[in-house]
Order: structure tokens, then C-alpha cells, then sequence
């Protein structure tokens, strides 16, 4: 797992050396519930990680890549706009 700021962007990367995802796989292993097919993907989990780092990252306004080849691992990268605190928070009226 690696992080850096890039002009507006954070970028978060994490990386493996796992079995790796096919390229046919590739455009839905965001689905809900996807765990690819190979055997080695079906071991464990239930296919709700990728697909809620995508909605959380998406939810604030950046994007999610994926990276991957079989036998290689995978690379997920998630950029996430960069925002000061205070530009988040709402304005409170204050009395005196």
C-alpha cells in the first residue's frame, strides 16, 4: 500500500503478488458478489470488496483503476480528490 498527494489528487495504491484477475474478468469484478472464476478466487470472501471501494471512493468524488494479470497480481489505484477540512464542513451562524 503506497500514498501520495498529486497536485488535487490523493492517490492510494495497493498492490499484490496474487493470482491475478484475467482481462475478461476485468469489467466486473466491481460487480456485487464477484469472486472471478478461478478455484484459487473462490477459496474465501463473498465478492463485496472491490465493489464497496468502489462505492465508498466513488461517494467522494474519485475514481478506482484496476491493474491486473494472471500469475502477476493486481493493482488497485484510488484517487480521491483533495479537499481542506473546512471546505467539507457546513457554515454554522454565530450569535453575540
Amino acid at each position: 500500500m503506497s500514498a501520495r498527494r498529486v497536485e488535487d489528487n490523493i492517490i492510494v495504491t495497493f498492490t499484490d503478488t496474487g493470482i491475478g484477475i484475467p482481462p475478461e474478468d476485468h469489467a466486473r469484478i466491481f460487480d456485487r458478489f464477484e469472486r472471478g472464476d478461478q478455484p484459487e478466487a473462490r477459496r474465501s470472501g463473498v465478492g463485496l470488496g472491490l465493489s464497496l471501494v468502489q462505492s465508498f471512493i466513488n461517494l467522494h468524488g474519485g475514481d478506482v483503476e484496476l491493474e491486473s494479470a494472471p500469475g502477476v497480481g493486481t493493482t488497485v489505484v484510488c484517487r480521491l480528490p483533495a479537499r481542506r477540512a473546512e471546505e467539507d464542513l457546513p457554515r454554522v451562524a454565530t450569535t453575540g
